[in-house]
């Protein structure tokens, strides 16, 4: 079977920004602030047994240790 060759024609591509399409472009703010008042991490185990939250974050972390060996 004899095949025959067709030239191709040449393709312009057109994008969009020459069109004058254009997506806006969607920034996050991903900055935080802390306070650095709100936030106190305890220096010695017996400052963190005297606060409620975190006498119970180191307990659970402690159960959560026995359980799993």
């Amino acid at each position: 079977m004899h095949q025959t060759f067709q030239p191709t024609i040449p393709h312009r591509m057109i994008t969009h920004s020459q069109n004058n399409i254009h997506k806006p472009q969607r920034k996050l703010n991903l900055h935080t602030q802390l306070n650095p008042n709100s936030i106190t991490i305890p220096a010695i185990v017996t400052q963190s047994l005297k606060i409620p939250h975190w006498r119970k974050a180191m307990s659970e972390e402690y159960d959560a240790l026995v359980h799993n060996n």
